[in-house]
């Protein structure tokens, strides 16, 4: 594909549905503007990376019901017995401490548990069914992790067999196992933890594995300033960018071939030390290739859901500038509740985690 506004137009055709409703559409307008802070040689080359990338990252809500559809028929969770008996049975959690997530999810979920088996959520829960917790996308699993281990520390069972479910679940989110497993011995419990996930969607993002990563992981640092300016402070720090070999793009085949995510991850860092530059508040763990607590460029994810843009994604997906618009501006969690500027991961007072006086930006 080389034309230009037919680039434009598929973009806003797959993301069409994204926050529908609360903000305006993503038009090929919309987009030409976002795309002008990109230099104007690679504009039409990162056009159809994107349309080739969102095709496969982008998830839309019809495609997020059809995996909920897939999760309530199928025996993936209950090998050897019937799926109506199965969600008659299971407690399906809902304790996200931050967003409406999971609330949403439910709503939806029920509304197919109806469909399928004529029964809803209401009707579904016992005291020897699984735990289920839905959610949206495990990145660095720190949300499921806070949610779960606050609930061990309530009156649960005893035994208690958890099935953490989402379409989208990353390698490096293993560690989390640990800590809770650990929390439920404090509070005198034992739990199994079992995870379920959209086929080919396990997605490596360790950084063992970076030569094959399925995230933003450059294989060099770009010649620019605001870039050598934000590595020369990692470096500093202890943490100096590690890259990854080039040659390949990864497992779930999310770009097209190596160049293509070479230049997203060359556009998209060089662009995010910028916006860092230009934008002072942001918190220090919101890196230039998305949220990330380790000392990073940043995160690197690339999947967008229709109801929200995750902060691990790169900040020129999310970040509203002064000049350009955002592509997928988020709903923080904090704003959901109370109509705050950042979410609870970036907090807008000062802590521990808000930008050192030794940061360049």
């Amino acid at each position: 594909m080389s034309n230009r506004k037919e680039l434009l137009g598929t973009i806003a055709k797959i993301i069409s549905d994204y926050r529908e409703g609360d903000i305006p559409p993503r038009a090929p307008e919309l987009i030409e503007h976002w795309l002008q802070q990109f230099p104007a040689s690679i504009q039409d080359d990162l056009l159809e990376a994107c349309v080739h990338v969102f095709k496969k990252t982008y998830i839309s809500l019809t495609s997020f019901r059809s995996f909920l559809t897939g999760l309530a028929v199928s025996d993936k969770l209950y090998p050897g017995c019937e799926p109506s008996d199965y969600w008659l049975e299971a407690n399906l959690l809902d304790i996200q401490q931050g967003g409406n997530s999971q609330k949403e999810i439910l709503e939806i979920f029920d509304e197919i548990l109806q469909d399928e088996h004529g029964f809803g959520l209401a009707d579904t829960g016992s005291g020897d069914g699984d735990f289920v917790y839905i959610d949206d996308c495990m990145g660095t699993g720190n949300r499921v992790k806070h949610d779960i281990c606050s609930w061990l520390d309530q009156d649960t069972p005893r035994q208690i067999t958890l099935k953490v479910v989402t379409p989208i679940l990353y390698a490096g989110s293993w560690w989390i196992d640990e800590w809770i497993k650990q929390k439920a011995t404090e509070n005198g419990k034992t739990i199994t933890i079992e995870k379920y996930y959209l086929d080919d969607s396990y997605l490596e993002n360790r950084k063992g594995y970076r030569n094959n990563s399925d995230v933003l992981w450059p294989t060099e640092i770009p010649d620019d300033g605001c870039v050598r300016a934000y590595c020369d402070l990692l470096s500093e720090r202890g943490y100096p960018h590690e890259v990854r070999a080039r040659g390949n793009p990864g497992a779930a085949e999310i770009f097209r071939d190596d160049s293509q995510k070479i230049l997203l991850e060359q556009a998209f860092l060089v662009r995010g030390c910028q916006i860092r530059r230009e934008n002072p508040n942001l918190p220090e763990v919101a890196r230039p290739l998305g949220y990330n607590k380790l000392h990073s460029l940043g995160f690197g994810s690339m999947f967008v859901m229709y109801r929200n843009c995750p902060n691990n994604c790169p900040l020129v997906f999310w970040v509203e500038q002064d000049e350009y618009p955002a592509l997928f501006p988020r709903k923080t969690n904090t704003q959901t509740r109370e109509g705050a500027l950042f979410s609870p991961k970036t907090p807008a007072r000062p802590t521990e985690e808000s930008i050192p006086e030794d940061f360049p930006f």
